[in-house]
């Protein structure tokens, strides 16, 4: 996969990841932070896919630690994660 169409196919694990994301019983963490470990781990499997030129493979199901938040804390977290992996993959323009 070029590297024009990496972005797309990150942020499409991630939407389908979102579409698909509260907390297992028993976790230690809170489960924002749970999820959002839980996301970033896929964002990474995903961009590691990427890199190799294979297609991303994306469960079309929630992580465990994804179940049971509502969808706003969910998008919330999906955002973060994106602003966070762009903006330590961005390039400065100067």
């Amino acid at each position: 996969m070029d590297h024009r169409r990496a972005p797309l196919a990150l942020v499409a694990a991630l939407l389908a990841l979102v579409a698909a994301c509260g907390n297992r019983p028993g976790a230690p963490v809170s489960p924002q932070a749970a999820c959002k470990v839980a996301m970033k781990r896929q964002l990474a499997d995903a961009m590691a896919s990427a890199t190799a030129g294979s297609t991303p493979s994306t469960p079309a199901m929630r992580p465990p630690d994804c179940e049971g938040l509502d969808d706003a804390t969910l998008e919330r977290l999906g955002t973060e994660v994106l602003q966070e992996a762009f903006a330590r993959t961005a390039t400065p323009t100067t």
